[in-house]
């Protein structure tokens, strides 16, 4: 297809017109649009999912002394008697909320 010349009011013959590119505003731009925010959103949760179960599992157990049930629960500024037992600092872990 051939590009249509017009006439040129300065002198000089013809030119021809200039064919400005635009910002794709067709559906498939806009689908693309909004795969790409699906796709981060996504990601973002996944990320946070990830967060939420490395903190849990980096929450003491049965299997840890009473020292680091104490030490950990001192690091979330969780408060508890002297004399407390394993049992009950292990109920208290299981209270801390996720930041």
């Amino acid at each position: 297809m051939k590009t249509p010349s017009v006439d040129n009011p300065a002198g000089g013959g013809t030119t021809t017109p200039k064919v400005e590119s635009k910002p794709d505003n067709t559906a498939s731009g806009a689908a693309k649009s909004a795969a790409e925010a699906d796709a981060e959103a996504t990601q973002a949760l996944q990320d946070a999912l990830k967060a939420i179960q490395d903190e849990e599992n980096s929450k003491p157990n049965a299997s840890n002394t009473v020292d680091e049930i104490k030490k950990y629960l001192d690091s979330k500024n969780v408060s508890y008697p002297a004399n407390a037992k394993k049992d009950d600092l292990l109920e208290l872990v299981k209270n801390v909320p996720f930041p």
